[in-house]
């Protein structure tokens, strides 16, 4: 990952994954000098930590990559970072690599680009601390909110958002609102600036948002074309949801169709879990911007859970409990939230060693 912060993402997941090899950077030097602390007190041998900006690790001495993830930085760093990043991708990823490209998405931040205006402009005359400065700026555009002045009283929407982020970490208001860079993007501009890394659109790292009849209510869905391309869909459900924030995926390949059925065999090697107790997973849901209906293959539902309240399983095991159409009844699970793909093994029931 880059721009990690204090890792503790890397840390965890070069924890959890031993046999892989994890690289992650921020610029900030005492954020690595923290990471780099816990690393060597957890025994953590599988994980390089750089205290280095983009442009610095393309000229680092790095191997090339299977993944690379970029979380809450494409929005937060000026144009020139941009093109790193995207240098960065072209180079550095693997053919047929994966790059997972977080960002603020329009037309959902649209409404909000004046209160962030707002809060910075405050903030530049406000004392003390970036902190303090994001406090008094926060309190000032609450106050005219209260106070319903004319940008807060035509879009009240604006005035719930500032209600929403009140019992949030001030350093996230500091962050989302006061830094120089904080760009929103509509879905064609990353997907340009991808392609230029010679790197193809995959898909949503919300598994729902990869299924069009999914996406968004059918009415809505029936305004577009059945013909119309990956990008005319993802930008109209971004205009259908009203999308803040987009975590797209793309692969360091030539764009490929997808099988309108996905066969059994694509699921092979993938082990499926509960994602919650059986009783907590709803059979039918019909609000929201995901609404599905299972009850009329409830029974089946039931089996599965079944099979997996003793542990993960495989397509096949499901399939041989299940019967004819485990691949698509195994997608809709995972897009409902009744199933997650997880490890294989799971720890003994019990305490955890110390």
């Amino acid at each position: 990952p880059s721009g990690c912060g204090k890792a503790t993402t890397p840390l965890v997941l070069a924890a959890l994954h031993p046999k892989g090899e994890f690289h992650a950077c921020d610029f900030n030097p005492p954020h690595i000098a923290h990471a780099e602390a816990l690393r060597a007190q957890a025994g953590i041998g599988n994980l390089r930590l750089y205290a280095k900006s983009i442009g610095e690790m393309l000229r680092a001495d790095l191997p090339r990559f299977d993944f690379v993830v970029l979380h809450g930085v494409y929005s937060w760093v000026p144009q020139a970072v941009r093109g790193e990043i995207v240098e960065f991708l072209r180079t550095r990823l693997k053919p047929g690599g994966l790059a997972m490209v977080s960002y603020n998405a329009m037309p959902g931040w649209a409404h909000l680009q004046p209160l962030r205006r707002m809060m910075r402009a405050h903030a530049e005359s406000a004392r003390g601390d970036s902190l303090d400065k994001a406090r008094a700026a926060f309190g000032y555009v609450r106050a005219l909110a209260k106070a319903r002045s004319g940008y807060f009283a035509t879009l009240p929407a604006a005035a719930a958002h500032l209600e929403s982020i009140a019992q949030k970490d001030i350093r996230y208001v500091a962050h989302e609102y006061l830094t120089p860079h904080g760009d929103p993007f509509y879905f064609p501009q990353g997907e340009e600036a991808m392609r230029a890394a010679g790197l193809a659109f995959a898909g949503s790292m919300d598994a729902a948002d990869n299924y069009a009849e999914l996406m968004m209510p059918a009415a809505l869905r029936a305004l577009m074309p059945a013909d119309a391309s990956r990008a005319a869909l993802e930008t109209h459900r971004d205009f259908v949801l009203n999308t803040t924030f987009r975590r797209d995926l793309y692969a360091a390949q030539p764009a490929a169709a997808q099988p309108a059925v996905l066969g059994l065999e694509r699921l092979q090697g993938i082990e499926f879990c509960l994602a919650d107790l059986p009783e907590r997973l709803p059979m039918k849901v019909a609000a929201g911007p995901l609404q599905f209906d299972l009850s009329g293959q409830a029974g089946t539902v039931r089996t599965v859970h079944a099979l997996l309240g003793s542990g993960p399983a495989g397509a096949s095991a499901i399939t041989g409990a299940v019967g004819g159409g485990a691949a698509f009844l195994i997608q809709q699970l995972v897009v409902s939230g009744h199933l997650s793909p997880c490890a294989a093994v799971r720890a003994a029931a019990g305490w955890l060693p110390l």
